[in-house]
């Protein structure tokens, strides 16, 4: 609970659970530099190790994250992932992973 706490506290996630030590599920704003591009061309996976699950936009229900997913702007979409805590950290970070 602690970890979950210091990471909302920073404001750099939205939400955070830690299903196993190092593997986590959060919700972040999409980073500026992943905002208009599908997750087949950002390959957040295969580069990174982040596995973009979801995306929640306003007014709507979240939706299954396809390869053809376009990454929306500041207009309110949120993403959903899973993946390695460090990782998942640093794209809370906003920009960090270069395209």
């Amino acid at each position: 609970m602690g970890a979950r706490v210091a990471h909302l506290v920073t404001g750099k996630l939205l939400d955070f659970i830690e299903l196993d030590d190092g593997y986590a599920i959060a919700k972040v704003c999409p980073p500026d530099d992943l905002v208009g591009s599908t997750l087949a061309q950002l390959g957040l996976r295969s580069r990174h190790g982040i596995t973009v699950v979801a995306v929640k936009r306003p007014g709507r229900d979240a939706e299954t994250a396809v390869a053809e997913t376009v990454i929306g702007d500041g207009d309110g979409d949120v993403l959903i992932v899973s993946g390695p805590t460090e990782k998942i950290e640093r794209l809370g970070e906003r920009g960090a992973f270069p395209r």
